[in-house]
């Protein structure tokens, strides 16, 4: 038994796909605030590079990761 009425071209959900898709093509303002948004990651996240237990820190975009070298205990990191 197929499972396709839900992923099969449900005609408002590809009205309103083709219509947010045609809003991100014909303005530019959100290519302007990702690269706003990836200056501040990269002022904000630079700091972190020199620290012992980091390994990495990359920001692409609107998305920025800190590596770590070892896990970390959640819980306790959100408690801090």
């Amino acid at each position: 038994l197929m499972h396709g009425p839900t992923f099969m071209g449900n005609p408002l959900a590809c009205a309103v796909a083709l219509a947010s898709v045609s809003k991100l093509l014909k303005g530019g303002w959100w290519r302007r605030r990702v690269r706003a948004i990836e200056g501040q990651l990269c002022a904000g996240l630079n700091p972190c590079v020199g620290l012992d237990t980091v390994a990495d820190v990359r920001v692409k975009g609107a998305i920025g990761v800190v590596e770590m070298k070892a896990p970390l205990d959640a819980a306790k990191v959100a408690a801090a």
